[in-house]
């Protein structure tokens, strides 16, 4: 599970085959479809503040650029001259956990702004107020990386709290990753989740969108209560990999725990197989480019062996606390 082409389902530029959207009956799962209802409600909750202040924060940049000379490009414009910035965290698709806010952006610099990466950066960092900066450099790449971010300055130091912004977001986090552009037209990983959440409103309705964000915003809490989430903390798949897991199996958060499962204990009941076995079994693909590395991810590889055996504990619980059925061994059926 899965293979390279069926990641690509409900991309039209690429496939014809339709989304195969399945949806979670509430007569077979009255349980999982009460914890669905309820997650919708707290993504629609805090959805209009959270637009808002993504916007806020995208101007900060664009701001802090234009002090320095440095344009940021039209998306889409014929001007291939000056920065590209875009926009790749879950945020911006609705499908990051209510409460926990992080921007995430990829800011592609023109050759000549590569050799000023660093005060580029830092003139960037300077438009926030925040907690801790974890921000570093390597070569011709800077990873901001700030924390506990509670609100804006502008160019002389004036803050501005989000608390008194009244958008009902006390502090976020936010990851700005800088390095250089080509001139190659890049279809990221952002974009592939995205028009893929477009394609199932098109062909099965707003609702079944909202259903499948919620199936994905639900994962990620259970992922991350079972220390199985994050890619750095956790050694898990990440916030756009948990995306790319439950879009791969239909959408469907039930579908995706039991896969991983059986993967996971294909071979004894007892014990989940080597991480190194798992990984020839199971994969997740990025139909997208990782705009950092300009590749294709598998998520599978981007996870620790500490994280697989998080997941597989974390996907088993999830199964048997809700009375789901899986089959461990090939052939044992479970529940």
């Amino acid at each position: 599970m899965s293979n390279t082409r069926e990641s690509f389902d409900g991309l039209e530029r690429f496939s014809e085959t339709l989304f195969p959207f399945i949806p979670i009956p509430e007569k077979e799962h009255p349980q999982i479809r009460k914890l669905i209802e309820e997650t919708k409600k707290k993504i629609e909750q805090t959805r209009e503040g959270v637009k808002i202040l993504q916007g806020e924060v995208w101007l900060a940049i664009v701001k802090a650029l234009e002090e320095l000379d440095i344009r940021v490009r039209q998306q889409n414009s014929p001007d291939l001259r000056g920065a590209d910035l875009f926009d790749t965290g879950s945020s911006s698709r609705g499908t990051n956990i209510p409460g926990s806010y992080d921007f995430d952006y990829m800011l592609r610099l023109e050759p000549k702004d590569i050799p000023n990466i660093s005060v580029i950066a830092a003139n960037i960092e300077k438009r926030f107020e925040y907690k801790e900066n974890k921000s570093y450099g390597k070569g011709d790449f800077y990873q901001i990386r700030l924390s506990g971010v509670t609100g804006f300055k502008d160019k002389d130091g004036k803050v501005i709290k989000f608390q008194e912004m009244g958008l009902g977001v006390e502090e976020c986090d936010i990851d700005i990753g800088l390095t250089g552009k080509n001139e190659l037209v890049v279809f990221g990983s952002h974009d592939a989740v995205q028009e893929k959440l477009e394609h199932i409103q098109r062909h099965y309705g707003n609702e079944a969108k909202n259903e499948v964000i919620a199936n994905i915003v639900l994962a990620k809490e259970i992922l991350k209560e079972g220390k199985a989430y994050k890619r750095v903390e956790h050694g898990g798949f990440g916030g756009i990999g948990v995306e790319n897991w439950i879009l791969q199996n239909n959408g469907n958060i039930i579908e995706a725990f039991r896969s991983f499962a059986e993967a996971a204990y294909s071979n004894t009941c007892e014990q989940p197989v080597s991480f190194d076995e798992f990984k020839q079994i199971y994969k997740i693909f990025n139909p997208g480019i990782n705009l950092r590395y300009m590749t294709h991810d598998n998520y599978i590889e981007n996870m620790t062996e500490q994280g697989y055996m998080a997941m597989a504990k974390t996907s088993v619980e999830f199964l048997n606390k809700y009375g789901i059925s899986w089959k461990c061994a090939k052939n044992t059926a479970l529940n």
